[in-house]
């Protein structure tokens, strides 16, 4: 989201705003999801891009909104994949393939840290160390908590799922209760 990259970069709505040149309400609204991305100029997604000094593509991956469903298909076919191939297997497929990465450089942030959690997770409980390339996103902390359907769905309490909470997913805030049970 843009609130994250603006975060990342340390730069205000403010700042943003006299750098591009642009009305604050329009990058307000953007940020808080009150303006589709998919609505904006190109001369909105280049004043953004050359002021943060990323591609268009990059200012429009983060201002889309992720909707909630598109995550949950996206987890379910990690677990698949997880459930099919075998700890090793997988582990090994991550690394090779560099999700991680390719998931950040496009700005999903969300799904970067899903699968960064799911290569420590598998890794640990098979007691392989952590593939130490990815240690700088370590520290990365979604701004806010990301729960499962069964929550939205009521059959467990948000409270009840944190307690539950896989502790290298929940260090992320993402409340993943099990990951063998691809749905």
């Amino acid at each position: 989201m843009l609130k994250d990259l603006l975060k990342e970069k340390k730069i205000s709505l403010y700042k943003l705003a006299q750098m591009t040149k642009l009305p604050y309400s329009t990058l307000h609204d953007l940020m808080n999801n009150k303006k589709k991305i998919e609505d904006c100029s190109v001369k909105i997604l280049k004043a953004i891009s050359d002021a943060l000094s990323i591609t268009m593509d990059e200012v429009y991956n983060y201002c889309r909104t992720y909707r909630y469903v598109d995550f949950e298909l996206f987890k379910s076919n990690l677990q698949h994949d997880l459930k099919s191939m075998g700890d090793g297997r997988f582990i090994k497929m991550m690394i090779e393939e560099d999700l991680v990465n390719q998931y950040w450089k496009q700005s999903k942030r969300l799904e970067a840290i899903y699968v960064l959690c799911m290569l420590d997770y598998v890794s640990e409980r098979n007691g392989i160390p952590t593939y130490n390339k990815y240690d700088e996103l370590r520290d990365y902390k979604l701004e806010e908590e990301i729960y499962p359907t069964a929550v939205n769905n009521k059959w467990i309490s948000k409270e009840e799922c944190k307690k539950k909470a896989i502790p290298v997913f929940k260090e992320h805030n993402i409340m993943e209760v099990n990951v063998d049970e691809a749905v």
